[in-house]
């Protein structure tokens, strides 16, 4: 659900997702169960983001584009 909403979101503000980066907190870089490796504090782009949340399914990636995409979408 994570990933269709923040596609969704892509599409209707029509943001490059190459040159738009995502700051890392620590709640996301700490998250447990399956991760992409994330570090707490870091910026990551949202092409990478989309990337990590899909392929090894981290919950991590999941987390940071609740915390940054969910911020904008009201």
């Amino acid at each position: 659900m994570t990933c269709l909403v923040t596609l969704n979101f892509i599409k209707s503000m029509n943001i490059d997702t190459e040159n738009v980066y995502y700051y890392v907190s620590e709640e996301a870089g700490n998250t447990i169960g399956t991760t992409a490796n994330l570090k707490p504090f870091d910026f990551v782009s949202l092409k990478d983001l989309l990337y990590a949340l899909m392929l090894p399914s981290g919950n991590d990636a999941a987390t940071c584009l609740a915390e940054n995409v969910g911020t904008h979408m009201y």
